[in-house]
């Protein structure tokens, strides 16, 4: 799991192949979500800015947001 700069967005992957976010506050709601089979994600990382997310796996890396 990733916490922002900030604090206010929470990331986390796991070895099922998702990568979850979730924006923390009065309101919490999960504001990225996303799927890639056969991906074993080990390892999660956010930019500053809060824009792009990496997951990366074994053999992969995936940047989204």
């Amino acid at each position: 799991m990733l916490w922002s700069k900030d604090d206010r967005i929470l990331a986390s992957c796991g070895a099922d192949g998702m990568i979850y976010a979730w924006q923390i506050g009065s309101d919490q709601q999960r504001i990225f979500e996303a799927l890639r089979k056969n991906a074993n994600f080990s390892c999660i990382a956010m930019t500053n800015d809060q824009k792009i997310i990496y997951g990366v796996s074994n053999d992969k890396c995936l940047s989204e947001k």
